[in-house]
């Protein structure tokens, strides 16, 4: 079976461009509950400028190719801009790793420009990074703990 690895009928996923996804990702700072998806941060607006230097941040980070994958998430249609889907290896000897998906605009979510990406990203987490092909699977378990329920046990 014949696999494209970064695109699929409706997406593609790409390099960064940024000073295009600068000025979009800008908007989309400013947009509380996007940020609120794929960040754990406090989440607060963005220039162009500081979108910019992440941008370039992070081409930096990609051009290593061991431990970090970041792709944008473009439509096929017209190459817009949509989200990001990234990898970020937390284990090479046990084969583990993190992934994080955003989707920009309230309108392009739920139209399958995060399914895609996650089946393709996936795809490719397993067959080209080889993670979790041999050996155990451990679970990592995070907890966390209310204000409240800390104040009682202080």
């Amino acid at each position: 079976m014949n696999h494209k690895v970064f695109e699929d009928e409706m997406i593609c996923l790409a390099n960064i461009e940024p000073d295009i996804d600068a000025e979009i990702e800008s908007k989309w700072s400013h947009n509380a509950e996007y940020l609120r998806m794929p960040e754990a941060e406090p989440s607060h607006p963005l220039s162009t400028v500081q979108l910019n230097k992440r941008c370039e941040s992070l081409e930096k980070k990609t051009e290593d190719r061991t431990r970090f994958f970041y792709f944008t998430i473009r439509k096929r249609q017209d190459h817009c801009l949509v989200g990001f889907i990234r990898i970020k290896l937390m284990d090479w000897n046990h084969r583990t790793a993190s992934l994080q998906l955003g989707i920009g605009n309230a309108a392009d979510r739920n139209q399958g420009f995060g399914t895609q990406p996650l089946k393709l990203l996936l795809r490719y987490a397993f067959t080209e990074l080889n993670l979790h092909r041999d050996g155990n699977y451990w679970d990592i378990i995070f907890m966390g703990v209310l204000r409240e329920e800390w104040e009682i046990y202080r």
